[in-house]
C-alpha cells in the first residue's frame, strides 16, 4: 500500500497473532499468523484463508512494543493480494 495513502505510517513489528473472521466463502475460520508491520490505524499480514476487502475481522495481538499493548481489536479489510493460493497478503484499518 503506498505510504501516502496510509493514515500513519506503519513500522516493521512481527507480532504473534490470531485472526477470526468468515472466509471469502462465509465461512467462519481462525488463523494463527504474524504481523509484517504495525501502527496504531492499521497491521499487515499474511494468511493461508482467502478473505474478501471489506470484510470485517478480530485480530488479537500478542504484546506489541510500537503499540504498547496487547489485546483483542477489530479491524476492516481494506486490500487483499493473493501471493500464492494458500499466501494472501492482508492489509487492515485497526477499528
Amino acid at each position: 500500500m503506498p505510504s501516502d495513502d496510509r493514515r500513519d505510517d506503519r513500522e516493521t513489528e512481527k507480532v504473534a497473532i490470531v485472526v477470526k473472521g468468515d472466509d471469502s466463502n462465509g465461512h467462519s475460520f481462525e488463523e494463527q499468523t504474524e504481523s509484517i508491520d504495525i501502527s496504531s490505524v492499521g497491521i499487515s499480514f499474511y494468511l493461508k484463508t482467502s478473505i474478501r476487502p471489506r470484510s470485517i475481522m478480530s485480530v488479537q495481538l500478542s504484546q506489541s512494543n510500537l503499540l504498547g499493548y496487547r489485546g483483542q481489536v477489530s479491524a476492516l479489510v481494506v486490500r487483499v493480494e493473493t501471493v500464492s493460493p494458500d499466501k494472501h497478503l492482508v492489509a487492515a484499518e485497526i477499528l
